[in-house]
């Protein structure tokens, strides 16, 4: 607390003590430092989307998409609210809201690795494998340490009638 005072509003403080008061069974508390956190400093993404991760926390969608929805705005170059956001598509199962989310992360970040492997795993869940393999190549092609998105397109690859066996066996193995 007294940190927070000599540095108020600052998120990864006001973090600390929300996880405390959540733990204490105090989210009111939690909420309102949050809540007057944002009043004081309103274009703060990361104050946004800790208000979205409480409200998350007690299964307050409605909130938190419209609180992460702000963030953006804010910040479009924060890939966390994004990552928030579609998490949460994704749990309602609103998986053309999840891929949107993430084709928009896209946009500001093409060289996000891990959100390409969500994409790709998305496009995969779809049955969209053309889509898919692409993303898990844009994602290795960034990452080549990428275990998942090498096991996941060597699988696709398998399974794809012409496939190229020699690189899903490849693939499979670098991914091992």
């Amino acid at each position: 607390l007294k940190v927070n005072e000599m540095q108020p509003n600052e998120p990864e403080i006001l973090r600390s003590l929300v996880a405390l008061d959540l733990r204490t069974d105090k989210a009111d508390e939690a909420i309102a430092r949050i809540d007057d956190a944002i009043e004081a400093d309103p274009g703060n993404a990361k104050l946004l989307q800790l208000r979205a991760e409480i409200a998350l926390s007690r299964d307050d969608g409605p909130r938190a998409e419209e609180v992460l929805r702000q963030a953006i705005e804010i910040n479009p170059n924060d890939l966390g609210s994004y990552r928030l956001l579609a998490g949460l598509y994704q749990r309602q199962g609103q998986f053309d809201d999840t891929i949107a989310t993430y084709e928009a992360a896209i946009e500001i970040r093409p060289d996000s690795a891990d959100i390409l492997h969500f994409l790709g795993v998305l496009y995969e869940h779809q049955d969209d494998r053309d889509k898919a393999i692409g993303y898990y190549e844009k994602a290795i092609s960034y990452n080549p340490d990428l275990g998942d998105a090498k096991n996941n397109l060597a699988y696709l690859l398998a399974e794809q009638e012409g496939g190229d066996l020699d690189r899903a066996l490849s693939l499979a193995q670098e991914a091992k």
